[in-house]
């Protein structure tokens, strides 16, 4: 569903990407991700055009884009406290979930590091922000498109503000998708089979650690721990 709304987006397919947004609202609480994107895709439109104002229907529909993601943003949360009577019943599920302290927005991921690790914890946290937006801002990312690189550092924001360093944030970063092969010119211009070869070990390796690490400090975890009750 990211996947599909982002490239009907770069279509300007709007009426579709709206509702792909909506259903996307109804697996995932990130609808209101997509509202950066959509304004980043309205104010490139503008630009390539060389400053002419776009058309009152391409308005009306970014518009009603940005409003759909309103929506979907509200529409799981209402959808429950109607079908439970309860205003706060999803925001009570949602914590139910929480095996760590209470997320602050924007502060847990800073305690987490500077517990941890003191200064340089938060040293190496503001260098993976800084490596982020620099592998999305640089222009070997362009074939990406505005799109995909807008909701890339949407979606990591989202993440940092609104979750916690859990086990649970491997899984969410898989939607941050262009992060797992950052390189799109050099995977569209592959054309040497050694290359190829190269490429392919490589990703290879990096998902065998990555599982490893998942199954063994994770999956395989004994509490009570930092990580489990």
């Amino acid at each position: 569903l990211v996947c599909s709304a982002l490239l009907l987006l770069r279509r300007r397919s709007y009426l579709l990407t709206g509702v792909t947004i909506l259903l996307l609202s109804i697996t995932r609480p990130i609808a209101l991700s997509f509202l950066p994107v959509v304004f980043t895709h309205g104010v490139h439109l503008r630009q390539n055009r060389a400053g002419t104002a776009c058309s009152k229907s391409e308005r009306h529909s970014i518009w009603g884009l940005a409003a759909a993601c309103i929506a979907g943003g509200a529409l799981w949360p209402v959808t429950v406290a109607i079908a439970t009577g309860d205003p706060l019943a999803w925001v009570k599920s949602e914590a139910a979930w929480v095996t760590t302290p209470t997320v602050i927005p924007g502060l847990s991921w800073l305690r987490f590091f500077f517990e941890g690790l003191g200064w340089v914890g938060l040293a190496g946290l503001g260098s993976i922000v800084v490596l982020i937006v620099a592998t999305m801002a640089r222009p070997a990312a362009a074939p990406w498109g505005v799109e995909v690189r807008a909701w890339t550092l949407s979606y990591t924001a989202y993440m940092f503000f609104a979750t916690a360093p859990v086990p649970s944030v491997i899984r969410f970063t898989l939607l941050a998708f262009p992060l797992f092969w950052p390189f799109p010119t050099a995977a569209s211009s592959a054309t040497g089979r050694m290359l190829r070869v190269v490429l392919f070990v490589t990703l290879t390796v990096i998902g065998v650690v990555s599982q490893w690490v998942w199954i063994s400090e994770f999956v395989g975890a004994v509490g009570p721990s930092k990580l489990y009750p």
